[in-house]
């Protein structure tokens, strides 16, 4: 017979279980394109923003791909003043970033590039210059830096961004033997070529 007495204690997860899985669903809504829903999340949960999917994405990373540039705003104001403040961080990671999804191996600032999300990436260098200057040279599994985007798809404001990060290499080879300056010249992109 039960002690009439005796109290019951709830358990409650750890607050990394929650964060974690709220984190999870919040990909998952960036990644189905439910953006409203990933808009309230970002309003009401404290959220991992540095947490990846079995794809190896970010809610970032998905927001880049579907170019949805208010909620790339939202998540980078998420993400930098937590940082700034110190506070709220969770694990110890590389910043977003460095993290780089499986598929093509791609980070932040090859969508960047290849997007030419300019207001982000101006946003992302007032706030981590030295995590721009880290990742530039980063490459795609088929060899391809930001710069190489850049100069394939002819974007030329992102273009002139990146030429100027110190520690670029220019002349980095792809995996087919392609520099940045080839693709540029091979997509006809003439206003590219007479940056470059």
């Amino acid at each position: 017979m039960e002690n009439q007495n005796e109290t019951r204690i709830e358990i409650k997860p750890p607050i990394n279980e929650t964060i974690n899985a709220d984190s999870l669903q919040l990909i998952k809504y960036c990644k189905e394109k439910q953006f409203t829903l990933a808009k309230e999340m970002l309003s009401t949960k404290f959220i991992d923003l540095e947490l990846q999917d079995e794809a190896g994405c970010t809610g970032f990373h998905y927001a880049c791909i579907y170019e949805d540039r208010a909620l790339l705003d939202l998540l980078l104001d998420k993400y930098i003043f937590p940082h700034l403040l110190e506070e709220y961080i969770y694990h110890d990671t590389e910043h977003f970033l460095c993290l780089q999804e499986m598929n093509e191996n791609k980070t932040i600032l090859h969508y960047v590039s290849e997007k030419n999300l300019i207001e982000f990436y101006n946003k992302v260098e007032l706030y981590f210059p030295q995590k721009i200057h880290n990742t530039v040279n980063y490459t795609t599994h088929s060899g391809h830096t930001a710069l190489h985007l850049a100069c394939e798809k002819g974007n030329s404001l992102i273009l002139d961004k990146i030429i100027r990060i110190t520690g670029l290499e220019v002349n980095k080879i792809d995996c087919h033997g392609n520099t940045a300056l080839h693709l540029a010249c091979q997509c006809s992109h003439i206003e590219i070529v007479k940056i470059l």
